[in-house]
């Protein structure tokens, strides 16, 4: 026997997993020797399905902090083959602690220099604020709670702002927090997260909020601005013409993005016939493309999941098997490195196991890896999730905790989210903030329901609930996709009205570890949806006999323009041509789910750099059947001055002020002058500086100034007294501007102080 738990360290009760490398027979709790815990929830998977390998889980709960150890000893269970005795199993330390532990998850990379962090805490903590995050390279932005009930004083969320580009790293050191429930102990120090921002700090001009496209409003006619949103009404064309953006020193355009509303509403998709592959039924599909032109199904045949391949979408191959005899309830499919990964739940709505398979036509099942994550609370139907932000595999399932789920068809109104690097290993229960959480008022009141799928086995039945008031939405089968910087969760939807209504629900988030909001529902009938993109449009594939079809989340219809002025008289000196604009999609190489979003956006690139910068926006409402163009966005970037691209490449911030090699020199002096020591008086009152090329074009002006009593400055010109300008040079090749000083008191003056300014 081999006893297989992924964690070394743990504050919370954990599952094991049980593997014999034959059928036995005779095993129960009492067999296994424990130091330091209790047993408990103990599975006989092989009574739920029929499998070449013997597989067993149970729940340790450990009594107090220190080494919890495990073992099943000599001879505990026998052979079914042979009537042999088991040898001894490994020895299973897991140390068990009572400080809390930290983690911090979020994007390694981001292309904004204000990004969000989250971090999650076992268990409950008191103490945690702004100061407690130690962030190398930025600051903390903004910070908050999330989640409520038992989730509440576990999750925060922070913006960080890099300093600039590159590695901005954040820690929680050790001490930062109590536990609520014991506050003599403290948590241990964080990982150290890393995020890598590759914005060039450039300016940017965004419009987003409501109040920003109020404020920024010049004109507009045909539109509602509402709840930060641009949307036509009253007429078939809307339009919005922006303030001019006013700039003290001249800018260098980039371009325009425009983002529409994050609703995928169901006039975006259209009904189609039932795209499954032939002999591909039973309910709950699984629609897996991993590339273009290289597209993967599974679905449920017999008593197991099969595969199937196709090319187009249109001509399907069946494969072989993939899941083991007994897993006909698979949730979700991913893929990674040429391994492909089924996660299916043993029984239904329970525990999932994971099956991995590299060959799905060699005519064996895949290999069973057994009971990969363990929730207190039954639930499964789980989305299996590779994401390119953070490259874990993570799974978002139902937890029926709080509802009674056959009546709300083993739905709930609460999700789990839970991670692993692998796929495999690593999942901890109630790890992240739950993406869906839309239970309403708890009674404490608890009631019971059995489950069908387990009647008759090891697992508990009948199990129990948290009886709530007020009707409940329930949703659950999830399937994620991501699409630019927006995560998608498809489920069924049972709605709160208590008529038992249920189709597809469609919601967002822009990040996997905050909430998600539930912002469309598509069709009729229980769906168990899955998703995918493929012959350049969505999927959305049910157990119905409808399926749907989208072009993306984007609806066209859109048309803009931007302009610049460049004399700085306060009016648009020339325009770009009106663009026709939308989004594209396609996949993102490695990752089966995470499609490329090429934006909406005007090039204006070929405008000329200037003091004022506006747009114009209009929104058709008549070009496409049924959905609204509705705009979310609008971002103006700038190419960054050349004063920022030389920051960035010492790795400082751009401050004027600052002096980052502490010689006494303004950053911007060094910068000006192309050097970081001041030029020297000759003898014969000769001084001589260079003011750089790129410190001109970004509109800086460097002079000599010069006092007597270091109060009163005068800027040193051609004709001044004692201090002048000899002669002006232009270097050819580089564009400096060299300027020759003879600096002498003035008439009358016995001294003379000078310095050099950039203004």
């Amino acid at each position: 026997p081999t006893l297989i738990h992924s964690l070394k360290t743990v504050s919370a009760p954990y599952l094991v997993t049980v593997h014999f490398d034959q059928a036995i027979s005779g095993l129960s709790l009492s067999d296994f020797t424990i130091t330091n815990g209790t047993l408990s929830g103990f599975i006989d998977h092989t009574l739920l399905h029929s499998d070449n390998i013997a597989n067993y889980s149970l729940t340790v709960t450990p009594t107090s902090e220190g080494a919890v150890i495990l073992s099943l000893p000599n001879s505990s269970v026998t052979s079914d083959a042979s009537g042999v005795g088991n040898v001894v199993s490994n020895t299973l330390v897991t140390q068990y602690e009572l400080s809390p532990r930290v983690e911090i998850n979020g994007s390694k990379t981001s292309s904004r220099r204000e990004f969000e962090i989250f971090f999650s805490f076992t268990p409950q903590i008191n103490g945690f604020e702004n100061s407690d995050i130690v962030v190398t390279n930025g600051s903390v932005v903004s910070f908050e709670m999330q989640g409520r009930r038992e989730f509440a004083n576990r999750f925060y969320k922070a913006t960080i702002r890099a300093q600039t580009p590159g590695d901005v790293t954040i820690f929680v050191p050790a001490g930062s927090v109590v536990n609520d429930d014991n506050p003599s102990s403290s948590n241990s120090a964080s990982n150290v997260f890393t995020t890598t921002v590759t914005d060039d700090f450039g300016v940017n001009w965004i419009i987003d909020s409501a109040a920003e496209w109020t404020d920024n409003q010049n004109s507009s006619s045909g539109l509602t601005l509402s709840e930060g949103f641009a949307e036509p009404s009253g007429s078939a064309i809307g339009t919005y013409s922006s303030v001019i953006r006013r700039f003290a020193r001249p800018q260098s355009p980039s371009k325009v993005t425009f983002t529409q509303t994050p609703v995928w509403s169901a006039d975006k998709w259209t009904a189609t016939g039932n795209i499954s592959p032939p002999g591909a039924g039973g309910g709950a599909p699984i629609f897996l493309p991993i590339g273009n032109d290289d597209y993967y199904f599974f679905a449920r045949s017999g008593e197991s999941y099969h595969a199937w391949h196709s090319t187009n979408m249109s001509t399907w191959t069946r494969l072989d098997q993939f899941s083991g005899d007994g897993f006909q309830w698979a949730t979700s499919a991913e893929y990674k490195d040429g391994t492909f990964y089924l996660l299916v739940d043993t029984p239904n709505d329970h525990t999932p196991t994971m099956f991995t398979d590299t060959d799905l036509n060699d005519g064996q099942p895949g290999t069973n890896h057994g009971v990969v994550i363990s929730y207190a609370s039954p639930g499964g139907d789980s989305a299996l999730f590779l994401d390119d932000a953070d490259d874990l595999f993570h799974v978002f399932s139902e937890n029926h905790s709080p509802i009674r789920a056959p009546s709300h068809s083993w739905d709930s109104p609460l999700a789990n989210h839970v991670t692993s690097a692998d796929g495999i290993n690593g999942f901890i229960p109630q790890e992240h903030l739950p993406p869906i959480d839309f239970r309403t008022e708890p009674t404490g009141t608890m009631g019971q329901y059995t489950h069908p799928h387990v009647s008759g086995s090891p697992i508990s039945n009948p199990r129990s609930y948290n009886i709530h008031v007020g009707e409940q939405k329930a949703l659950g089968d999830w399937s994620l996709m991501k699409i630019g910087e927006r995560y998608y969760a498809f489920s069924d939807f049972e709605h709160d009205t208590g008529t038992g209504f249920i189709n597809a629900g469609v919601s967002v988030s822009n990040s996997l570890y905050d909430s998600f909001e539930l912002v469309a529902d598509i069709g009729n009938g229980h769906p168990d949806p899955t998703t995918g993109f493929a012959e350049g449009q969505f999927y959305l594939i049910t157990q119905q006999n409808t399926d749907f079809i989208s072009s993306g989340p984007w609806v066209d219809g859109v048309e803009a323009r931007a302009g610049v002025d460049t004399n700085n008289d306060g009016t648009i000196d020339l325009w770009t041509d009106w663009e026709t604009l939308t989004e594209s999609y396609d996949h993102t190489p490695g990752y089966s789910r995470v499609i490329t979003v090429t934006p909406a956006e005007i090039d204006m690139s070929s405008l000329p750099a200037g003091y004022g910068f506006q747009f114009e926006l209009r929104l058709d409402d008549s070009q496409v059947a049924g959905p609204t163009p509705i705009m979310d966005r609008v971002e103006m970037s700038f190419n960054p001055s050349n004063f920022q691209l030389s920051s960035n490449t010492l790795g400082i911030p751009a401050d004027e002020t600052g002096d980052y090699n502490a010689n006494g020199i303004p950053n911007l002096i060094e910068f000006a002058i192309g050097q970081d020591t001041l030029p020297t008086r000759l003898a014969n009152g000769n001084l001589t500086f260079t003011t750089t090329n790129e410190a001109i074009a970004d509109g800086y002006t460097v002079e000599l100034q010069y006092s007597s009593d270091l109060d009163d400055w005068t800027s040193a010109t051609t004709t001044t007294d004692g201090v002048r300008i000899l002669s002006t040079t232009t270097d050819p090749s580089s564009g400096d501007v060299e300027t020759l000083f003879q600096i002498d008191a003035p008439t009358g003056e016995d001294q003379v102080f000078w310095r050099i300014i950039a203004f």
